[in-house]
This record gives structure tokens, sequence and C-alpha cells, in this order.
């Protein structure tokens, strides 16, 4: 019903659809429809502040494939990693990624909201928004904000059991998330491909821009916001994998 329904709205092509049905049918497997509701708060709340900040704009971009095993392909290798080898890990790294996924969408959506320029960390001085590898106090906030929601899911659904533990479950979820989109940030910086487009003398990270081939000036031409959002993705996931090892004897 979500992926019709994403493909009648143009949020995903038909493609990207198939893929976020496979996913969500694994990741139900492994973690049930719980599970399954946290990935799917990721995908509507991404959704929502995407209208907000295209809301003068007559078209909304719509999603592919690459855009959605970007932010869900992490969480696919944990739920099949929970179908073959059943630990609680898995669910952690699991809840970990998305809370990173979500931070990450809720800093570039919102974090072009703001009025003023962003702060690229490798050239030292003001970008135009939606440049990769830059921060801005209201996107950091956002992002942490939007970890923060999955963060609160996740220890609300999971660990409700125990206060305590619910309470730091919900703090350790939602700085990895937020500490995986720095990661992000970090990598759109100084590996992700930027360019120089000469006609408006501005950057971009499209190869194109005015209608003319933009000049690299920084980072590589094959890492794309895509693969930024899968790698950084996955060290949320690891990162959350490594807490939650550290933290087991507490919460038994």
């Amino acid at each position: 019903m979500v992926a019709v329904l994403s493909i009648l709205k143009h949020w995903l092509t038909v493609v990207g659809a198939l893929a976020m049905v496979i996913m969500g049918m694994a990741i139900d497997y492994a973690f049930g429809i719980a599970g399954l509701l946290a990935i799917f708060i990721f995908f509507i709340s991404s959704e929502l502040i995407g209208l907000i900040k295209n809301e003068k704009k007559a078209v909304h971009e719509t999603r592919t494939v690459f855009q959605v095993m970007a932010n869900g392909g992490v969480p696919l290798i944990t739920a099949l990693g929970a179908i073959i080898f059943p630990h609680p890990l898995w669910c952690m790294a699991y809840l970990v990624s998305v809370a990173e996924a979500s931070a990450d969408t809720w800093a570039s959506e919102l974090g072009k909201l703001k009025a003023g320029s962003p702060f690229h960390l490798k050239f030292r001085k003001r970008v135009p928004t939606g440049v990769s590898g830059a921060i801005s106090w209201p996107g950091s906030l956002a992002a942490l904000i939007g970890s923060m929601l999955i963060a609160l899911y996740g220890s609300l659904t999971y660990y409700s059991d125990h206060f305590s533990i619910g309470c730091l479950m919900f703090i350790f979820i939602s700085v990895c998330g937020w500490l995986g989109q720095f990661i992000d940030t970090l990598l759109g910086a100084y590996g992700q491909a930027c360019y120089h487009c000469q006609r408006c003398e501005t950057y971009t990270d499209s190869p194109i821009h005015c209608d003319i081939k933009t000049r690299l000036i920084s980072g590589y031409p094959w890492m794309t916001n895509n693969l930024v959002n899968g790698y950084s993705s996955l060290f949320a996931g690891l990162l959350g994998s490594f807490v939650y090892i550290l933290i087991q004897p507490w919460i038994k």
C-alpha cells in the first residue's frame, strides 16, 4: 500500500518502490511490525519535510532505487543478519542506522530553510546551501531532532519495560545517529565530488550546472552523495553495534 502510494505521489520511482517492498519484507520478518514502523516513520517524515521545502515548487523530487538503497541498504543488511544469525545486537545496529538516515535527511532539508549560507569544513568558507560537506547550526540541530525521533520510538518500543534502560538506549541511539550524520558531513567535505560552475561562479555537487560542464575542484568523481549516505549509514550501524557490546552487561 505504501509503495503504491509512493509511486502515485511520485515520491519513488517504480524500481525504488520495489526495492522498498523487498527491504520492508526483510525488516518485517527480522524485527516484526515494530521494526518496520521505525523505517516507515523515517520515510514519511522525510517526505513531509521535503514537501515543506518544496511547497513553492511545482515538482517534487522523486527518489530513485539508488537513494532508497543509500539510506536503506544497511537496515536491510541488519535485517538479513538478524534472520541468519539472531542476536539483539542487530536491532541496535538497525535502529542507529535508521536514526542516522533520519538525522541526515532532517539536516539536509531543514537546514536549507534557514536564511544564510552554511560553512564548508574543507574550504573554510561559506558556500551555497545544498553543497555537501557544509554545516550550519540549524542543520545540526535538525539532525539531532531527526535522530532523537527514531531513538524515542526505538526506546519506547523495545526497551519500555525498564525506564532506566529505555532512557539509556534513547541517549545512545540519538548520539550514535547524530555522530553518523556528522561522518556524512566529513565524507561530503573531503571525499565527495565538488564542482565549480564557471558560468555562475558557484559550488555544486553536480557535474552539470547552468547547462555546462563544471570543473572538479575537490573529492573523487565516483564518490557520489548516495555513496556518502551509504558509508555514513554503515558507520552508524557499526557504531551502534560497538556501543551495544559495551553496554550489554548493564541491560540484561
